[in-house]
């Protein structure tokens, strides 16, 4: 058996940590093009392709926390646990496609923002999915309002924070 201690979940713990620091960046640099949008400002417009850049970063850092939820939910609801999981590599795997294809000019913002936008939602119905498993399995000890802000785009940080706080605790049971 491995405890939730063990070096895959310090992994997953270290990687939402870095995720949330990144998303709040990202989510920081949205906000500045978006002001610059508003306020004709246009030297601002360079802090869309960091956003676009820091959310396929950010994205990408979550996958080892899709591994290590479903391994501690698993147990639990086997069936769902392995729907969560795929749900969200499918999210994942979304946005990081349509941001690599946003970057690299492939598509424009307008030409993939519905992709990446429901790719996103699709990361979001997995943070709430196993939100409420863990909470219901007394696995994962978030809050209904951490669940539901970190299914939201702008509370990820906020989220994947708190989530990497209890996976450097590995203070749960064994999960195999």
């Amino acid at each position: 058996m491995q405890s939730e201690g063990s070096t895959p979940f310090r992994a997953a713990g270290r990687s939402a940590y870095v995720s949330s620091a990144v998303s709040a960046f990202g989510i920081a640099f949205l906000v500045l093009l978006y002001v610059g949008i508003f306020a004709s400002i246009e030297p601002l417009g360079v802090f869309g392709p960091l956003n676009d850049l820091f959310v396929l970063v950010q994205y990408t850092l979550a996958l080892p926390v899709v591994v290590a939820f479903h391994r501690i939910l698993r147990p639990q609801s086997p069936r769902l646990s392995l729907v969560a999981m795929l749900v969200a590599v499918v999210g994942i795997v979304g946005v990081v496609v349509f941001q690599l294809l946003l970057i690299t000019g492939a598509m424009s913002f307008l030409e993939q923002v519905a992709y990446a936008s429901a790719s996103i939602l699709l990361v979001g119905v997995w943070i709430v999915i196993t939100g409420f498993l863990g909470r219901r399995s007394g696995k994962l000890q978030l809050s209904v309002a951490a669940i539901i802000l970190g299914a939201l785009y702008f509370g990820y940080p906020l989220w994947a924070y708190r989530v990497g706080r209890q996976l450097l605790a590995g203070d749960r049971a064994s999960t195999e």
